[in-house]
């Protein structure tokens, strides 16, 4: 979209620990800057981003504000008003745990963002009395962004794991998640061969770590799956700007839910003592 707009794309440089400074954001914003687009929660590691005060720069700037939500519904509370973001986009299949290939778009009524594709949901054909085609009108609500083919067996099954997160209380999930993870960080910390991606006390679930020395990750990747733990490999494509540069191959990535038992989080930090 860049190159057919003739506009270009600026990355924010953050440190190891996701940090980044509000000044360059606002920078960019006023050299210029029409559209800001951040993920709420990195997928590598703990790291939440300041989504809030992103708004606030964004509506100082009149730009358009997009928030990537992947990592953030279904593990943390999710407030769009209090965010003011004109879209916020979420996974069905990741912490909400519903069914791959659906998800969840927010867009702010008037937020100038339209759909890009032509669907039989999303437009209609205008005639005049003549029974002429004389144009195509896109509706201007939500259904825009929506296509008429969509497999409806995933959206009910989206809709359970949405009904039973909130059954089982957002407030709740999200305390637990984070209890959990950070009592895993803390052993992260604790072991001197490991580097921790992200803050050590954070409120994301997500756990991310790599090898100090890269010769030992071959080494410590067939040790977890001998012990039975399925873990998630974040590799360089996944976050190629902000991949380790010390020659590791990926990143450890550990993600315990509210469901997740209090023997198997103190059986993967006694294996995280031993790597």
């Amino acid at each position: 979209m860049a190159k057919r707009t003739h506009c270009g794309i600026k990355v924010i440089q953050c440190d190891h620990e996701g940090h980044f400074s509000l000044d360059d954001v606002d920078q960019a914003l006023q050299s210029g800057g029409t559209i800001l687009a951040v993920s709420h929660v990195a997928a590598q590691g703990s790291i939440v981003n300041p989504v809030v005060e992103l708004g606030i720069l964004a509506q100082k700037y009149d730009a358009i504000y997009i928030v990537d939500g992947c990592q953030a519904v279904g593990q943390i509370k999710v407030d769009v008003q209090q965010i003011n973001c004109c879209a916020y986009v979420t996974a069905g299949r990741k912490w909400l745990r519903g069914p791959r290939g659906t998800g969840i778009l927010y867009v702010r009524r008037n937020a100038p963002i339209r759909t890009p594709q032509i669907d039989l949901a999303s437009a209609d054909l205008v005639f005049d009395e003549l029974g002429t085609v004389v144009d195509v009108k896109v509706r201007d609500d939500a259904k825009q962004f929506e296509l008429w083919e969509k497999s409806t067996a995933s959206l009910l099954g989206l809709a359970n794991a949405i009904q039973e997160y909130l059954d089982y209380g957002i407030d709740t999930a999200e305390q637990e998640i984070c209890a959990k993870a950070n009592y895993i960080r803390s052993f992260v910390v604790s072991n001197q061969n490991l580097v921790l991606v992200g803050s050590e006390n954070s409120s994301t679930g997500v756990v991310g770590f790599y090898m100090k020395d890269p010769k030992q990750e071959k080494k410590v990747k067939e040790l977890i799956e001998k012990e039975n733990f399925i873990i998630s490999y974040v590799c360089d494509w996944d976050c190629p700007v902000f991949f380790p540069q010390n020659g590791v191959q990926y990143v450890f990535r550990i993600s315990p839910h509210y469901y997740t038992s209090n023997d198997n989080i103190q059986a993967i930090c006694n294996l995280i003592q031993r790597l």
